[in-house]
């Protein structure tokens, strides 16, 4: 099957269809049929009602772009975009290609950050896990054998002690809030902009993970404005579409202020530099360009 199993669409499952898609058309398959050919080839039952649902809009005589533009919750404006430009020029099947790439590229990158999360997370669960093991079994044990001295315990060793008691006491109700915490924060994060972007800050200043963070974004930045670039997208209309994949508020601040100044007559190299916030390599490469 061209998609996995599951009870929803995702970013992957687009990619698949638009490399899909890409190849038929630039094998000469007229789009109808092509969309037609991926939908029957589609196994997960909401990607293939989505591909329907596109599919009659095309057929209805409606421009790709536009068919794709109903469903933004897939299809981003930048996808939207280089679509309609590949229309109007007539090199749909090229722009096809390049969104293609550009959708394989972001998923092996999404892949590469996992891969490294993974073991400072892992090290955390496990930090966690022997901490929990060592204050419900371990340190009890210890207490009653320091309590069988009759003399006093260290204040620090006290306090290991009550809280050890306090964990086993409590446990169920520490892990409760823990959840509810933890829901609520996502919960919040996707409904209250500001606080999503102190997150964001965040994040870009953490040890270990912002440093993660920070690179994933300057790769998608040049990604996206190297794939408009070449789709011949004008350069504030792209700047505009990076800003929104960018997947950071700290770099679409810096982005759309880029566009800002861009728009007033300075270069993308001065722009750029002036965030303040690009590597040195960045503003190496566009001078070399420039």
């Amino acid at each position: 099957p061209l998609f996995s199993f599951g009870n929803s669409i995702g970013t992957n499952d687009i990619a698949v269809f638009t490399r899909q898609l890409a190849t038929m058309t630039k094998a000469g398959v007229p789009i109808v049929q092509a969309i037609d050919i991926v939908m029957d080839s589609t196994q997960k039952p909401l990607m293939k009602d989505l591909i329907r649902q596109i599919r009659n809009d095309v057929s209805g005589g409606a421009p790709v772009a536009v068919s794709l533009g109903k469903h933004r919750k897939h299809f981003d404006e930048l996808y939207c975009s280089l679509v309609g430009a590949g229309e109007n020029s007539g090199t749909l099947e090229v722009m096809l290609d390049r969104i293609a790439i550009y959708k394989e590229k972001s998923e092996a990158l999404k892949s590469t950050i996992k891969k490294a999360l993974t073991y400072p997370a892992a090290t955390v669960l496990v930090a966690i896990v022997v901490t929990g093991i060592l204050l419900i079994n371990v340190v009890p044990q210890f207490a009653s054998t320091f309590e069988n001295f009759g003399s006093d315990l260290p204040t620090f060793t006290r306090t290991v002690v009550n809280f050890s008691e306090f964990v086993q006491e409590w446990w169920v109700i520490i892990a409760v809030a823990l959840t509810a915490f933890i829901m609520s924060f996502n919960r919040l994060k996707a409904g209250n902009r500001k606080f999503a972007d102190a997150v964001d800050e965040a994040l870009i200043k953490a040890p270990v993970f912002g440093s993660i963070v920070h690179d994933a974004v300057i790769a998608r930045y040049s990604r996206t404005l190297s794939t408009t670039f070449a789709a011949g997208v004008p350069l504030v209309e792209a700047l505009d579409a990076t800003a929104t994949a960018s997947g950071n508020a700290v770099y679409e601040r810096a982005i759309k202020q880029i566009r800002n100044d861009v728009t007033s007559g300075m270069s993308l190299l001065q722009a750029t530099r002036a965030t303040g916030i690009f590597p040195m390599f960045l503003l190496q490469e566009r001078q070399q360009e420039s």
